[in-house]
Order: structure tokens, then C-alpha cells, then sequence
């Protein structure tokens, strides 16, 4: 990654559980400005976890 690069979002190892069930195990994810992206899954996978994560 160069100094001038300007990330959207960027994720690193993220772990997250809510009682006793893993949403999210290890995820890494850089979001670039030109980038389009989807995030696909079952029901109760971590989509919407996602998105709270990248948007703040």
C-alpha cells in the first residue's frame, strides 16, 4: 500500500460473537474507492455485522 492510497474501510482479523455463536472469524478486507462490493449469506452469516463495521 503506498502512502497517498486513500482506503474506504479497512478491516483486519476481525472476531466477533454474540452469546455463543462466531459471526465473524478472522475477516480481512480493504474497501478502495473504485471498488464495488457484495457481501452474500445465509441468514444470520454477519452481513449486516459487516456493514456496521465498515460504516462506523
Amino acid at each position: 500500500m503506498s502512502a497517498g492510497n486513500s482506503n474506504i474501510a479497512e478491516l483486519r482479523d476481525v472476531k466477533m460473537q454474540f452469546e455463543e455463536k462466531k459471526v465473524l472469524d478472522g475477516l480481512s478486507l480493504i474497501v478502495r474507492p473504485q471498488d464495488r462490493l457484495v457481501i452474500m449469506g445465509q441468514s444470520g452469516s454477519g452481513k449486516s455485522t459487516i456493514l456496521r463495521l465498515i460504516l462506523g
